[in-house]
């Protein structure tokens, strides 16, 4: 099709537009609805990204380490480039991820908080946060593993699922599981990677995939 036509109104005057029609650069900015894009455009400001930076702090205060850090992550993107809340934001943001156990994250906000025009007083914290987190880290290294073993014989179908179980299926419950013994509470009858932790409920950039820790 060599012409796409498109239905548009703007303050109540229909018009159709050609979606493949060379653009005059004289009408670029004048017409209607290209002026109230314009006002959409995201802008980098300093001053709402020091007030989302506060409202970080104070749900911080009140430990609640993720909405803190939605509150950071709004100030990141409002901090202009270059600037002082860049190094903020990144700074605060690191606290959040250590608070969540998530200590590889935390470094690497620290190192991003670093390269930035990070305040002199703030890097004896920042250095003894990355410490902490480099001892834990070991600290979990050193442990030993425990991998998680069916407590009886695998199903000879499904290895990850114990012989006591049976998939069942029938049009009320869709595909189930029936034991088909008593099973003591407490027993593992299933060993499966989880397909997917949690999903995003809001339309806010993504910061990290969901830890479990929120769960």
């Amino acid at each position: 099709m060599d012409i796409l036509w498109r239905k548009e109104t703007v303050k109540n005057q229909t018009r159709h537009i050609d979606l493949f029609a060379p653009l005059e650069e004289d009408d670029k900015w004048n017409d209607e609805a290209m002026r109230e894009l314009r006002t959409l455009t995201f802008r980098k400001d300093n001053r709402k990204s020091s007030e989302s930076r506060e409202l970080g702090n104070e749900t911080f205060a009140v430990k609640n380490w993720s909405g803190a850090m939605e509150y950071y992550n709004q100030s990141l993107r409002f901090a202009e480039i270059g600037t002082e809340n860049v190094a903020l934001a990144y700074s605060n943001r690191s606290a959040c991820f250590f608070k969540l156990n998530m200590f590889d994250e935390a470094l690497g906000d620290i190192e991003l908080a670093k390269k930035e025009k990070l305040p002199e007083r703030l890097l004896p914290k920042l250095e003894q946060r990355k410490q902490k987190c480099l001892d834990l880290l070991e600290a979990v290294r050193r442990e030993p593993e425990y991998p998680p073993e069916l407590d009886y014989e695998p199903n000879k179908n499904f290895p990850c699922l114990a012989n006591k179980v049976d998939i069942k299926h029938n049009p009320d419950f869709g595909r189930h599981l029936i034991a088909n013994s008593d099973i003591p509470k407490g027993k593992t009858i299933l060993l499966e990677k989880a397909f997917a932790v949690s999903h995003i409920q809001d339309s806010s950039i993504c910061y990290t995939c969901y830890p479990m820790n929120h769960m």
